[in-house]
């Protein structure tokens, strides 16, 4: 998959990255639309307290399950969701 990635503040590299795996608990997504908003613009030219770098940016995010852990219920592959802002896991 390709990905914009935030290696320092100023430095936007598009790279090609492996398709991550579900662990048990969780859900993946495939990327339909995503937001870049004012902070992800600050993190990208100034950059922010105790942000981790190499950073993908974006975290309104809106696509579609396309895998999902053997533990996760209900929602089902193919099932269109958007990303709370407020949550994140890291990467």
């Amino acid at each position: 998959m390709k990905a914009v990635v935030l290696e320092k503040p100023g430095e936007l590299v598009l790279q090609d990255r492996a398709m991550p795996v579900c662990d048990a608990g969780e859900i993946l997504v495939r990327v339909r639309a995503c937001n870049i908003c004012r902070t992800d613009l600050k993190c990208a030219t100034v950059g922010q307290r105790d942000l981790v770098y190499p950073r993908v940016l974006g975290h309104e995010i809106a696509g579609e399950i396309i895998a999902r852990g053997k533990n996760v219920v209900g929602h089902p592959v193919g099932q269109r969701v958007y990303l709370h802002p407020g949550i994140s896991c890291g990467v």
